[in-house]
């Protein structure tokens, strides 16, 4: 327990001076935190609170953006397998997914397949690229079209 002492010494000469006539003894608990503490405890709560959200919600958009990517590859791999089996006369050169997967879109493009440097091979190398509301990605796709006079 601690005690403090105030002292009320009159202006008298020390010789008539009694230390217990004057002196006001008051004691002090420490039952709760005073309100500077309190404030200081939740100030730190709350930049701690406010990291923790910012991670989450980072990780959040980071595993969105992988889901995302991942369901275009495998969307991708669908359709170029679908491509494959058909005749190169009936490939379309776009197109989207069914239900749920009707945010994506695919396109199929056409790039010259060059061999070396100076050659020019008469085919085409296919592209296929799905996109959707955040981002894309391509993909070389092994179909040849071979070359025809208003392709080159």
């Amino acid at each position: 327990m601690n005690t403090t002492h105030f002292s009320l010494t009159p202006m008298l000469p020390r010789s008539r001076y009694s230390p217990g006539k004057y002196t006001m003894t008051r004691h002090f608990s420490r039952k709760g935190f005073i309100l500077l503490e309190v404030m200081l405890c939740l100030a730190i709560f709350a930049i701690g609170a406010l990291v923790c959200l910012e991670s989450f919600l980072l990780n959040t958009r980071n595993a969105r953006i992988v889901r995302d990517t991942q369901v275009a590859v495998l969307l991708a791999e669908t359709q170029a397998g679908e491509l494959l089996v058909s005749s190169p006369r009936d490939v379309p050169e776009q197109g989207t997914w069914k239900t749920p997967h009707q945010l994506y879109n695919w396109t199929l493009d056409y790039h010259d397949l060059v061999l070396s440097e100076t050659e020019v091979f008469p085919a085409q190398l296919g592209w296929l690229t799905v996109t959707w509301s955040e981002g894309n990605i391509s993909f070389a796709f092994p179909v040849l079209k071979k070359k025809t006079n208003e392709n080159r």
